[in-house]
């Protein structure tokens, strides 16, 4: 099993982990466990960065459930 991190700067993020609730502002690092459905929201005034480390074999989807393409693939 993977987990998927994440550190925000700059930036606020209200973020949803299966059923809790998180929010969190930078400097912050989120740590979601693996196969654990997860939202993030950028809660702030302005745009949040994120550096998102996952395996080479995660999928991510939209809001609307298709899976996006990630450029190293």
């Amino acid at each position: 099993m993977r987990r998927r991190g994440l550190y925000f700067a700059p930036g606020g993020d209200f973020s949803v982990i299966g059923e809790q609730e998180v929010r969190c502002s930078a400097p912050a690092t989120l740590i979601c466990p693996a196969n654990v459905p997860h939202q993030l929201f950028n809660v702030g005034k302005e745009p949040t960065d994120q550096i998102l480390v996952l395996g080479i074999d995660s999928k991510i989807f939209d809001v609307a459930g298709n899976e996006m393409a990630l450029p190293w693939r």
